[in-house]
């Protein structure tokens, strides 16, 4: 009995060294597995932060680059046409990873650079677009010195090389506020931080530079029919969806008064001051070395009419924005002012009007009680100021606002107990087709910008770096 109970333990010992064999190599084979998946990780993880150091390397680069002329010189030599672009950063070291950056020149200051990290045998490549310069027509409001606001609405981005003021209270931004001066916006006149709205950034930011001289230029793009060469001349011009009427008065006499299809080369040019109003289907731009004034309502509409924007009162639009004396296009009232459903531009391709000023850009005192204005202003000695010798109602802003001064939609009348202006209510509405398509011709800002960046799937790469 004795020795069949030592051969039944030396059995069960025999069993429980191969059963515990076998889960030592289990375990071996799922500890090298999980060892290989963490080493793996660990260094995918390395080179993802490595290939966003190549694109933040690269950005540095671009900040501090000269310019030739309009283009970013950095960005300039350092990128190709795709599929091939340029090697602008090779081999370097980041953590453990080797990062290359490959510049692609996409046209229309357009560039985007692919950062590709290699760490071990982990490979990632994340991609980010800039613009060597961008257009004044970035912004909803570009001020070269102090800017002021009242109770109103934008929706776009604001840039002053000023000071940012707040008057009044209730005024609400939708996307950034930078300034070149002051740590903060200043608050005056009952405007408070509690009663204003940043739903983006307020801070302050380096200086932006704006052209002065380059309206001039746009003389060399104006066809003959579309030059008024005499700056003691008026020009009225009248947009009329896919045409422009263009009436030429001097002495009080009229020169000349035709319609004409929208010029070819993108421009018209005149010496003298410029009145203009009407509807517009598609894309051209008016640069003026005097005064514009804007007589009557400016709208982008399609080939059809359909305007681009309708005026809408608890949901049901308001035929031709017709609201009647004192009403104010609030929120609270019920009112929006919104994109139209109807709109629909041949090819897709959204209608855009530019007026450029080297003086004063104004809106008219005779302009309508209510008013539309669709267009990328820019006044480059001057200001875009609203007339503020009549009481008015509402004002709509679809585009952009630069000028060199601070203008005014509107201002309290104490002799009146009222205001002067479109006081009733103003909102700012950014068109984002200005940020990659502007107006022909329209000022450029020697101020690179970033765009979107992505982490790119293997098979969009452009180019595989070696």
């Amino acid at each position: 009995m004795a020795y069949g109970k030592r051969g039944a333990a030396l059995v069960l010992v025999s069993m429980l060294l191969v059963l515990a064999a076998g889960m030592a190599l289990a375990l071996g084979v799922f500890s090298g597995a999980f060892v290989r998946r963490a080493s793996a990780q660990r260094f995918s993880t390395t080179a993802s932060y490595a290939a966003e150091a190549g694109l933040e390397a690269a950005w540095y680069r671009i900040r501090a680059s000269e310019y030739d002329g309009t283009f970013n010189v950095w960005l300039e030599s350092n990128s190709l046409p795709p599929p091939d672009g340029f090697p602008a950063i090779t081999n370097m070291p980041v953590n453990g990873a080797i990062v290359t950056v490959t510049v692609y020149k996409l046209g229309n200051q357009l560039y985007r650079a692919e950062s590709t990290a290699v760490a071990d045998d982990q490979r990632v490549t994340v991609a980010q677009e800039f613009r060597g310069n961008h257009s004044l027509a970035s912004y909803m409001f570009f001020n070269q010195k102090d800017i002021k606001f009242g109770k109103t609405v934008v929706r776009g981005k604001v840039h002053t090389n000023g000071k940012t003021q707040m008057h009044y209270g209730g005024a609400v931004f939708y996307d950034d506020v930078t300034f070149a001066k002051g740590k903060k916006p200043d608050y005056l006149k009952g405007a408070d931080e509690a009663n204003t709205t940043f739903f983006g950034k307020h801070e302050q930011v380096d200086p932006v530079s704006i052209p002065v001289g380059d309206i001039a230029r746009l003389r060399d793009f104006a066809e003959p029919s579309y030059m008024i060469d005499d700056a003691s001349a008026k020009t009225y011009i009248t947009a009329m969806r896919d045409m422009v009427r263009i009436k030429v008065v001097k002495g009080g006499r009229v020169v000349s008064d035709l319609p004409l299809p929208v010029p070819s080369k993108g421009v018209i040019f005149a010496r003298g001051d410029v009145y203009v109003s009407g509807d517009t289907s598609v894309r051209y731009t008016i640069a003026s070395l005097g005064r514009v004034f804007i007589t009557d309502r400016l709208r982008y509409v399609d080939q059809d009419g359909d305007p681009a924007y309708v005026l809408k009162r608890d949901g049901a639009v308001v035929p031709d924005i017709d609201t009647g004396p004192g009403v104010a296009w609030t929120a609270e009232n019920g009112f929006e002012y919104a994109p139209n459903p109807d709109f629909n531009p041949d090819g897709g391709q959204s209608p855009e009007l530019g007026i450029m000023a080297k003086k004063s850009i104004e809106i008219g005192r005779d302009a309508p009680y209510n008013l539309e204005l669709h267009a990328a202003l820019l006044s480059a000695e001057g200001k875009v100021s609203f007339s503020l010798e009549r009481a008015k109602g509402n004002l709509r802003v679809v585009g952009s606002l630069a000028s060199y001064e601070a203008g005014a939609r509107y201002q309290p009348d104490s002799s009146l107990e009222g205001y002067k202006g479109w006081g009733l209510s103003g909102e700012y509405i950014y068109d984002e087709n200005l940020g990659a398509t502007p107006p022909p011709h329209y000022l450029l800002a020697n101020r690179p910008e970033e765009g979107p960046r992505w982490r790119m799937h293997v098979e969009e790469v452009t180019h595989v770096v070696p």
